[in-house]
């Protein structure tokens, strides 16, 4: 009996031996089952945070985010799409807490802009001068400051001018005065260029003289330190009117005066590139002749008059022009400062002064040397000059502004050329 039993054992033990590789092969088939199982909830859930992650980027709630992607990470680190995902998380906490000034200012001016439109300028002003201190290299913004502080400014009572004794049915008899060219006493010909520099010729439209200066064929050095100084030569001469556009001129042939300082011997103001450009046309449509806004070289050309200084005529900007120290915060009658070497009145201050051209910053680099005409396109056009409410420097012969030609504004007028040859 017991040589059974040892027998029973031998035959069990004899067979548990042989079932050891088997056993043994199950539990590495059981391991690999359950890696493999793992590996697919892993990948699940990774795309799963990714996903999560991404929208929390997307949202701007960056601190969700970035512990969804880090989940990510510790079942993949080596996951290099979500590695991307943390580091574009990661910095945008950190602008967050350092925000970009340029983006901060042009929020400003933003709200600055909708502000002014609404009347509130104490307000938009605020604004803006915030938008100035994150950057104050934006001319925009200081532009925007200068349209504010001046819808600021007191206004002005309208000056009425009435007649009472005159009898409306007798203007309404009396006959148009037909355009005629009156020429200077120095020279009497009908000629379409002039003899020198300087040298005067007048017509006369619905009973208004306008007299210009001839500005003779030239070149000059344009522009000065910053601002690109180059060598531009104007290949045809020009005639320019001696002084701004008046608001005697301006409503006699648009029929209104938008001006907030009235005065029939006042420059306009308060008028649009738009407008000045429709005022030209009608003038050509009446006198026969080409009347249209200088171009940016043609009118910092006349301004110079031959000189190299920031300045023209005497140097002096008290003696030549209207501006912030002597104005009084108000325009004053046309020629009624110093004249520059071919004539010009109100070259520097009183009003700024449109011209045709587009703006572009860069455009001096590469622009024609010969009669350039500016770019063919951009968001602003280029006014010129200075104004009564603007400081010295912005009345420099060489200085550059822009705004839309849609904008207007309290101290920015125009002057134009004409060419009396038929073109």
């Amino acid at each position: 009996m017991a040589r059974s039993y040892r027998s029973l054992f031998a035959l069990l033990l004899i067979l548990f031996i042989a079932l050891i590789p088997v056993l043994s092969g199950c539990d590495d088939y059981l391991e690999e089952r359950f890696k493999k199982a793992q590996e697919g909830f892993s990948k699940v859930e990774i795309q799963k945070l990714s996903a999560e992650a991404w929208d929390l980027y997307e949202s701007k709630e960056y601190e969700e985010a970035l512990s969804k992607v880090e989940a990510a990470l510790i079942l993949d680190p080596n996951n290099t799409s979500n590695k991307g995902l943390r580091k574009l998380i990661e910095k945008a906490i950190e602008e967050k807490k350092t925000p970009d000034p340029k983006k901060q200012a042009e929020s400003l001016a933003g709200e600055a802009y909708t502000l002014y439109e609404s009347g509130k300028y104490e307000e938009a002003l605020s604004k803006t001068k915030e938008a100035i201190n994150l950057d104050g290299s934006n001319w925009q913004y200081k532009l925007l400051r200068k349209q504010i502080e001046a819808a600021l400014l007191p206004k002005t009572e309208p000056e009425v001018k009435m007649d009472p004794k005159l009898e409306p049915e007798v203007a309404k008899k009396a006959p148009p005065p037909t355009p005629k060219l009156i020429t200077s006493t120095s020279n009497r010909s009908t000629k379409s260029e002039g003899s020198y520099a300087g040298e005067k010729k007048t017509i006369t439209i619905k009973g208004i003289d306008y007299t210009f200066a001839w500005c003779p064929p030239g070149s000059f050095e344009m522009g000065e330190y910053r601002f690109e100084k180059h060598n531009v030569r104007i290949s045809k001469g020009f005639w320019m009117l001696e002084h701004e556009v008046t608001q005697e001129m301006y409503e006699s042939l648009m029929g209104k005066n938008p001006s907030d300082f009235k005065g029939a011997n006042l420059p306009v103001e308060y008028v649009t590139w738009n407008d000045a450009k429709e005022f030209c046309e009608k003038l050509s449509g009446l006198s026969g002749y080409k009347c249209y806004l200088p171009t940016e070289a043609q009118w910092e050309y006349a301004c110079r008059a031959g000189t190299i200084e920031e300045y023209g005529g005497s140097g002096d900007l008290d003696e030549m022009g209207w501006y912030r120290d002597n104005s009084g915060k108000r325009t004053h009658e046309v020629k009624t400062k110093k004249a520059n070497e071919w004539g010009l009145y109100d070259m520097h201050g009183n009003v700024f002064e449109w011209c045709s051209d587009w703006y572009d910053k860069d455009y001096y680099k590469n622009s024609p040397t010969t009669d350039p005409q500016g770019p063919e396109s951009d968001s602003g056009r280029v006014f010129r000059g200075g104004s009564w409410y603007d400081d010295a420097g912005s009345c420099r012969s060489f200085y550059r502004f822009c705004i839309d030609p849609e904008f207007w504004i309290r101290y920015l007028g125009f002057r134009f050329a004409l060419s009396l040859s038929e073109e």
